[in-house]
């Protein structure tokens, strides 16, 4: 094979597997399948990355961090803290379970194959956290902001998000979740 830049490696590893998780889910794609999409070798993937878990969150980081992204310039143009609270639950609770043929489904699955005592690092989820915290200062009113301590209120909302994932990867979009996201907000600032 022809010698390619490591930065164009790297770009087409993580490239063909967003393709390949995108299309087939985490357990059905294999670090060669990714490798051949990709025109190089698996030996070339594993200069890279250590294993097909170290390749999705290489991937999904960028991912999710795009669409906070987009959601911290969305809360800028939204004065209203119940809009604003209302726009970070969706896209936590409707928008991520689905976006990209629902994406956030393969992170379901590679944790579901992990065994306790494997290398999994938290640290893409608790960046991913404080950064839906200091969002959700803007969101709530202040005798609320209890709720951000230690990031709980951020880890209640990923971990649903996981849950309305999962949800969507078995059987597709959740009938409940517009209501449930609605009714989850009212009740957070006590609108009736």
């Amino acid at each position: 094979m022809v010698q390619i830049k490591k930065d164009a490696i790297r770009k087409a590893t993580l490239d063909s597997a967003f393709d390949l998780f995108s299309k087939q889910g985490y357990v059905n794609t294999t670090l060669k399948q990714i490798a051949e999409a990709a025109g190089i070798t698996t030996t070339n993937i594993y200069r890279y990355y250590s294993s097909k878990l170290d390749v999705l969150f290489a991937v999904s980081g960028p991912w999710l961090n795009d669409i906070l992204d987009q959601l911290e310039v969305e809360l800028m143009s939204t004065q209203n803290q119940h809009e604003r609270l209302g726009l970070v639950v969706k896209t936590l609770w409707c928008d991520i379970p689905e976006k990209d043929n629902g994406f956030h489904y393969n992170i379901i699955q590679a944790l579901s194959t992990l065994k306790p005592g494997d290398n999994y690092s938290r640290a893409l989820l608790f960046e991913l956290e404080g950064r839906l915290t200091k969002m959700l200062r803007q969101c709530l009113p202040i005798k609320k902001h209890f709720l951000l301590e230690d990031d709980r209120l951020s880890h209640l909302l990923f971990m649903g998000s996981d849950g309305f994932s999962m949800t969507f990867g078995i059987v597709g979009p959740s009938r409940r979740s517009h209501a449930i996201f609605y009714d989850f907000c009212n009740i957070l600032m006590n609108v009736d």
